[in-house]
């Protein structure tokens, strides 16, 4: 599972002190290759269904607040939605809805 909270909040203070000013999110898809297992999930549960049809809008305010913790220290938060390897398990229009809704989410924590 994903850091919590608590752990994202000492990871910026620690970034912090490298003055650091990115952290990259990997947004559930992994990059070994695994899709959706359960190595992606977080409190929330798993970013979404396996067959990549719908988000999980529960997993997706976890993540958006470990966002905003980072922006609230000041550290930029590198969202990375995919690989390009994924696509061979889901059509284009599908990760575009995917991208779509990454994006959609980092709006709502302006």
């Amino acid at each position: 599972m994903a850091a919590g909270n608590r752990q994202i909040r000492g990871r910026t203070t620690d970034r912090g002190h490298r003055r650091s000013e990115s952290i990259q999110i990997v947004a559930g898809l992994l990059p070994d290759g695994i899709g959706l297992g359960t190595e992606t999930a977080n409190e929330g549960g798993m970013p979404g269904e396996v067959n990549y049809r719908r988000h999980n809008p529960v997993y997706g305010n976890y993540a958006d607040e470990r966002a905003a913790a980072l922006v609230e220290a000041g550290v930029v938060p590198c969202i990375m939605g995919a690989w390009g390897f994924h696509l061979e398990e889901m059509a284009v229009q599908t990760m575009k809805g995917r991208q779509r809704y990454i994006v959609t989410a980092g709006e709502r924590i302006r």
